[in-house]
Parts: structure tokens; C-alpha cells; sequence
């Protein structure tokens, strides 16, 4: 792996892991959940985790693991941490009572966030085991 890469590689690994434990664990009971971890729910928790996995993505996207092809060596981490990123987004704009809203291509995507949850630790656990190979 590159030396400039590896920050943002882990960066990656484990905002993706973040984002789909929580997603994931929460789908079942939403109210248990939020009740016993209610920092889950905290609009500055939400908003870092959106900008590290925002970040994270762009720079997957942007500079690949070593060996990897630009963009394509790096999309599925990329496009979990994205599709994370959308979700927390999502969160944080209705925890904090900002008015801001998604567009509506992408407002559509938070539907599926149990799925997403498994993508971005499915994405999480397999870049972390095989980060050579390509499309991870």
C-alpha cells in the first residue's frame, strides 16, 4: 500500500464499519437502539461521521490503494461510504432541525438503509481483508 494512501484507506475501513453497525443494529428496534446509545443521535456525532466518510470516499475515489486502478480499484468502498455518507446526512439534518433536504435521487436511497448497512460492512470487512484486489 502507498504511504499517502494509508490514512485514508483505514479512514475508509472504519467509517464504513461505523456506518453499517449502526445502521444494521438499529434497523431491528429503532427505539431500544436509540435509547441505549443516545449518542448515536447526537447531531455533532452525526455530522463528523458524515465528514470523515465523505472525505474518506472522495479520496478513495481519488487516489486508490496501491496497485489499484484509479476510481475503478476503489468503487465499492467509495460507493458504500457515499451511500453512508447520504444516510447520516439524512440523520443529522433531522436531528439537528436543519432545513436543509437531499435531492430527491438521493433522498430516495435513505429508504434503503438497512441495505445499505450491510453494504458498507460487507465493503468495510472485505477491503480490509483484500485490499489488493481489484473493484475493492
Amino acid at each position: 500500500m502507498g504511504g499517502v494512501m494509508l490514512p485514508f484507506y483505514y479512514l475508509s475501513v472504519t467509517t464504513n464499519l461505523i456506518m453499517g453497525f449502526i445502521l444494521v443494529c438499529s434497523a431491528k428496534d429503532k427505539e431500544e437502539f436509540s435509547i441505549k446509545y443516545p449518542f448515536l443521535h447526537e447531531p455533532t456525532f452525526l455530522l463528523v461521521l458524515v465528514i470523515f466518510s465523505g472525505i474518506a470516499a472522495v479520496f478513495k475515489l481519488l487516489s486508490p490503494v496501491a496497485g489499484s486502478l484509479p476510481i475503478i480499484g476503489d468503487i465499492i468502498p467509495a460507493l458504500a461510504g457515499l451511500a453512508g455518507c447520504t444516510v447520516f446526512f439524512q440523520h443529522w439534518t433531522t436531528e439537528s432541525g436543519n432545513e436543509l433536504t437531499l435531492p430527491p435521487f438521493l433522498s430516495a436511497i435513505t429508504e434503503f438503509e438497512h441495505l445499505i448497512g450491510y453494504f458498507c460492512l460487507a465493503a468495510g470487512i472485505i477491503h480490509l481483508l483484500f485490499s489488493q484486489v481489484l473493484f475493492l
